[in-house]
């Protein structure tokens, strides 16, 4: 993952405009000055969504064409007004933009004859994908790739991708439906599904779910039975498809309780405050690793700070940070704390010893104060003080705060030594800058064996006599063969990754005698790199990766007593190290990979056994350690890669009668997966990448008699059987 970037509006000399930090002082700059008619005029940026690709949208006024649709990609050059959609200086009036499910966003808007409607804009460049103004849209969410929900005041509709198949659906009403004048909370939960707050006559406001498909759409359970309603607040993704929210069933009254879409996964994680008076749940707010922190009233300790893992077991409360009944008062950000990544959540709590500045990882020993000599910016909104601020998107978070002057930009890693002033906006005055709507810019992983950028997956072969040669790839078709040169039989190869942060992968070589080197790649061509550096014999190699998401592969070493060793790495530079942990006897390491999707990858391990296990990976800090599953004698392990295009790594797996599966993961949660088919015994798994650049990992197998055959994967469902690639002379072999 290359470096992130979080986008953010501030008022200084030029007006309110688009600000970017990564996180230091060098790194924090006013991006564009969108409106110049005059001295000081702002152009008002809002509605910032990330597209995941390296790109954002957002809306700005330049004072000219009136406020509409804007892109960048965190530099000058490309922050531009993606059209003029509302032409003349009136503009566009957005009511809601929402992600899309490929990788655009809906904005839904006022339109001039006062009706609502939507349109879609993505790809990059970015453009208008999708007009929709006729249908009176207000409201939708994207179901990951398996299409789009789009609601109306009185029909939810679907648009987008039948599940499990490469195709479209056209705009299709599944049901007539109205939703509560509040909102219907649409809220994806990371498979196909999502679920809103829906309202009819009969039930009121309840639970209701689709999955784009009109058999998959209606009401999940009726909490609060008969025409009451439950009053379904704070909908909020909890990870492993499932879902946390506050509602009252009418015995309880409002109290925490999950689902996962269907009714039988759909309850209250406990009666907090016994004898129905309720513990009023708000601030629901994600971990990323399953668990959510929120803020309840238990009846003996205040308003505290809870913890769920969506079990009636799991959900605790997590640390009483005031002592007695008074509790804490809570300022959790916009909705709730504010996720920084991690497992890691920021906000603001009065104690005893006054408002203070926190951090917490989901336990009691990870929640704690930070003590800094910094006020931190907070804004009352709704009758509760707000935080101003946001995530990097690395486990820091970024606050306006005031030490000196109003204005002050800081950032913080939860430590009072890591709590610093990166600026002043505007530097050296008073002004207070209203620092908001912080939107971190994410980039894309690097495509697997991608050693021109092009955006797909190459084919590295080599010749019984060291020879090598790259082959092009657009799908199953090899448009074009180039050879680096040879590589003596000496050199092994141990991995494809990018290791200097250009986004083109480089090859991973170690000699006989130890020592380690890098090719950095271009294409065909060696344009640098170079020998890291000499390993012992008694270490031997375990993977590469991007462990600490500086957008660098590091190097993992397996020492014969069990330690595992870190090399970060800058191209063929070792530029830091340090151990991670020991492994037992019988473990060792089998992949590096991102398998949450926090842009860091983590380690897959196993032993003699067949069990299986993760580490969850900061740096060479092991944020987590989990148990995935035990396998079978009969099973093995074939490889990584992201067959289900959700952003996170699946594994690959292969049974002595030649059975392929996939276990499509969410952390160390197998979250689905299946049976993908059969080869024989003279055919064997060569590599696996993204060769027809659509995000979904693909294999590619080699015969024994050099057939080369390509799968082009949908998650377990290969497309039009796959296909013959080319036929390689025996004295060649495919290696990556």
């Amino acid at each position: 993952m290359a470096r992130r970037l979080t986008a953010f509006a501030a008022t200084s000399a030029d007006g309110r405009e688009l600000w970017l930090t990564d996180g230091t002082a060098a790194g924090t700059f006013q991006l564009a000055d969108i409106n110049r008619t005059a001295p000081g005029a702002s152009g008002n940026p809002a509605d910032l969504v990330d597209l995941g690709s390296g790109l954002m949208l957002f809306t700005a006024d330049d004072g000219i064409h009136g406020r509409e649709v804007w892109v960048t990609d965190g530099t000058p050059a490309r922050t531009t007004m993606v059209s003029d959609r509302n032409a003349g200086s009136a503009g566009l009036a957005p009511l809601k933009v929402v992600p899309a499910e490929d990788g655009g966003a809906y904005f839904f808007v006022l339109q001039p004859d006062g009706s609502t409607g939507a349109f879609l804009i993505g790809g990059d460049p970015a453009h208008l994908i999708r007009d929709m103004p006729a249908y009176g849209f207000t409201d939708g969410v994207g179901l990951d790739a398996e299409g789009t929900l789009l609601a109306t005041a009185t029909a939810l509709y679907s648009y987008g991708r039948r599940q499990g198949l490469r195709d479209y659906y056209p705009l299709h009403k599944l049901q007539d439906m109205t939703f509560p004048a509040g909102g219907a909370q649409f809220t994806a939960l990371g498979n196909g599904n999502a679920v809103f707050v829906r309202h009819d006559a009969a039930t009121g406001d309840e639970l209701g779910g689709s999955n784009g498909l009109a058999s998959g759409t209606g009401v999940v359970r009726d909490i609060r039975v008969g025409s009451g309603g439950s009053n379904i607040v704070g909908l909020t993704a909890l990870g492993h498809g499932r879902a946390v929210f506050s509602a009252d069933d009418g015995i309880a009254g409002q109290e925490p309780w999950v689902t996962d879409g269907t009714w039988a996964g759909t309850f209250r994680l406990g009666d907090l405050f016994p004898g129905g008076a309720g513990s009023q749940p708000a601030g629901f707010t994600a971990l990323g690793n399953g668990k959510a922190v929120f803020a309840a009233d238990d009846g003996v300790h205040g308003t505290e700070l809870w913890v769920t893992d969506g079990t009636v077991a799991g959900t605790t409360l997590l640390a009483d940070l005031r002592p007695g009944a008074a509790g804490s008062a809570y300022a959790l950000g916009q909705y709730g704390m504010v996720a920084l990544g991690l497992g890691k959540a920021a906000f603001l709590a009065s104690t005893d010893g006054g408002v203070a500045f926190w951090i917490t990882d989901g336990t009691a020993a990870g929640t704690h104060g930070v003590v800094a000599p910094v006020t931190v910016a907070a804004d009352a909104v709704d009758g509760a003080v707000h935080v101003r601020g946001g995530a990097t998107g690395d486990g820091r978070f970024l606050f306006e705060g005031a030490a000196d002057h109003a204005g002050e930009l800081w950032v913080s890693d939860g430590t009072a030594a890591g709590t610093q002033r990166i600026a002043s906006i505007p530097p050296g005055t008073a002004t207070d800058a209203f620092l908001s709507d912080f939107t971190v810019i994410r980039t894309p992983a690097p495509v697997a064996q991608d050693f021109d950028g092009d955006g797909h997956s190459n084919l590295l072969l080599r010749h019984d006599n060291g020879l090598l040669a790259i082959w092009t790839m657009n799908g199953i078709r090899a448009s074009n063969a180039v050879s680096p040169g040879p590589a003596s039989l000496d050199w092994s190869l141990r991995d494809v990754k990018d290791f200097d942060g250009d986004g083109r992968a480089d090859i991973l070589w170690q000699h006989a005698d130890g020592t380690v080197l890098v090719w950095a790649m271009d294409g065909g061509t060696v344009i640098g790199g170079g020998t890291a550096a000499r390993i012992g014999p008694e270490w031997r190699y375990g993977a590469a990766g991007d462990l600490d998401g500086d957008g660098r592969a590091d190097i993992v070493w397996q020492n014969a007593d069990g330690t595992l060793a870190y090399w970060r790495m800058n191209g063929g530079e070792v530029v830091g190290g340090s151990a991670i942990g020991t492994l037992g006897a019988g473990w060792s390491v089998r992949a590096a990979a991102d398998f949450d999707g926090d842009g860091r990858d983590d380690l897959l391990l196993s032993d003699d056994a067949g069990h299986i296990a993760l580490w969850r990976m900061d740096g060479p800090r092991v944020a987590s350690a989990d148990t995935v599953a035990t396998l079978g004698p009969e099973w093995h392990f074939r490889g990584t890669g992201d067959f289900d295009g959700d952003g996170r790594a699946d594994i690959l797996l292969q049974n002595d009668a030649g059975l392929v599966a996939m276990w499509f993961m969410d952390g160390a949660r197998i979250a689905g997966g299946g049976a993908v088919g059969a080869i024989g015994p003279q055919w064997a798994i060569r590599t696996i990448g993204d060769y027809d650049g659509d995000g979904h990992s693909d294999i590619m197998l080699e015969d024994a008699g050099g057939r080369v055959f390509g799968w082009l994967m949908d998650g377990t469902h290969i497309l039009n059987n796959g296909g013959d690639v080319s036929r390689v002379d025996p004295h060649w072999q495919v290696i990556a």
